[in-house]
């Protein structure tokens, strides 16, 4: 009796022995074809592997024994990481209490009664970091106003990052959007950048805009201020809208397709009770 339990757990103790062995085998054999894959993939010279290499390498291998290619040059951050951004340069034409004054050519016309509204803007608030700006538009001589009428109107500042060329609202089309900022000069540079809709980081120099003699813009009027919306005026569309940096003046077209088409808006940089072409400027503090 003893020597057949004695004989049963020898039997016992070989089968252990034996799946230990064949464990060991498995797990031999396996590296032995990793090794075998990774000298097929580098084609037996040592030559680094390229990308597609690694990742059928590291597919094989599983992630116990993923590899990289370690002569390979650290990857520079690709578009999908762009560096720090920085708003367009401040421009003393661009801040919240800065005026404009000029005028907005209604039809296309050559001199019909009532072709030319006088119109003031007031820049209220700028937002350089989000591409924002707001203020209030003053029209004299609409048709059907018995007075002045006074918008309050929301802007989007062009900088490729919070905004684009594409406006892609308010009705507006990628072609609405070539015809109307081709009008501009300056916006030739960027007019093949606009066409295929790409932004900053896909071109890699829309950074221009930053120090651009031009700053380009949307302005959408909201509301009125002072009157009702039966004035006789229309606030469906909205304005492209370009400032030269070094005099102030601004220049707009207004975009609605229930309107005429292509009202030229000419505005001069003002200050209240000043000659046109005053510079507004902030306070300052002497210490």
């Amino acid at each position: 009796m003893e020597r057949r339990l004695a004989n049963l757990a020898s039997e016992r103790l070989s089968e252990r022995r034996g799946v230990q062995e064949l464990q060991l085998l498995r797990s031999l054999r396996a590296r032995e074809l990793h090794v075998t894959a990774m000298e097929q993939l580098l084609g037996g010279n040592g030559e680094a592997c390229s990308e597609e290499e690694l990742e059928a390498l590291n597919y094989i291998m599983g992630p116990s024994y993923a590899v990289g290619d370690g002569d390979a040059a650290e990857e520079e951050p690709g578009p999908s990481e762009p560096p720090d951004y920085q708003p367009p340069a401040p421009c003393s034409y661009l801040q919240a209490g800065q005026g404009f004054e000029g005028r907005q050519r209604v039809a296309r016309v050559v001199n019909p009664q009532g072709e030319y509204w006088r119109v003031m803007v007031r820049i209220q608030e700028l937002d350089r970091g989000r591409g924002l700006v707001s203020g209030s538009m003053w029209a004299e001589n609409v048709p059907h106003a018995k007075s002045p009428v006074v918008t309050f109107w929301e802007g989007e500042v062009v900088d490729d990052v919070n905004h684009s060329f594409i406006t892609a609202k308010w009705g507006a089309s990628r072609a609405d959007d070539l015809r109307h900022w081709s009008k501009f000069q300056g916006f030739c540079s960027f007019k093949r950048q606009a066409q295929r809709g790409q932004g900053r980081w896909a071109t890699g120099n829309c950074g221009r805009l930053r120090e651009w003699p031009y700053i380009f813009m949307r302005w959408k009027e909201r509301f009125f201020v002072n009157v009702g919306e039966d004035c006789g005026l229309t606030i469906a569309g909205f304005y492209y809208v370009c400032l030269e940096r070094a005099s102030g003046r601004i220049e707009g077209f207004y975009f609605d397709p229930s309107s005429t088409p292509f009202q030229h808006l000419d505005l001069q940089a003002s200050c209240p009770g000043a000659a046109p072409r005053c510079q507004s400027f902030g306070t300052f503090e002497y210490r």
